[in-house]
């Protein structure tokens, strides 16, 4: 009887630990709603006010890079961040609902021309 409630245990473990591995959390800029960014930009005359621009465009660098290391992938050099966060806010209008994660997320899988 121990011994299936031992391997019942670590059977429980493996599996648990990995689902563990697939999830991560999202800090910064990236957890918010694209309504959050739309109302920030809609206060400020249709762009994000130079504090949340820059704190935003840090965030996406070091987004796609994690990406990139995680992938084994690179963005081509002429991609340029002003055009991926142009092409967020684009995305966002389209979809005020989602997150601002998920929309990156699709900008690096459908946008950006990478290599290994």
């Amino acid at each position: 009887m121990k011994h299936i409630l031992v391997a019942s245990f670590v059977l429980f473990s493996l599996i648990s630990s990995q689902s563990k591995s697939e999830e991560y959390a999202v800090w910064g800029w990236g957890a918010a709603s694209c309504a959050f960014m739309l109302k920030n930009a809609q206060r400020n005359n249709g762009s994000l006010d130079s504090m949340n621009h820059e704190v935003l465009t840090g965030w996406v660098q070091g987004y796609i890079s994690a990406m990139n290391v995680k992938s084994r992938k690179t963005i081509d050099s002429t991609t340029d961040t002003d055009g991926i966060i142009f092409e967020l806010i684009k995305r966002c209008k389209a979809e005020p609902m989602s997150f601002i994660v998920y929309e990156l997320d699709w900008i690096y899988e459908n946008k950006l021309v990478l290599s290994r």
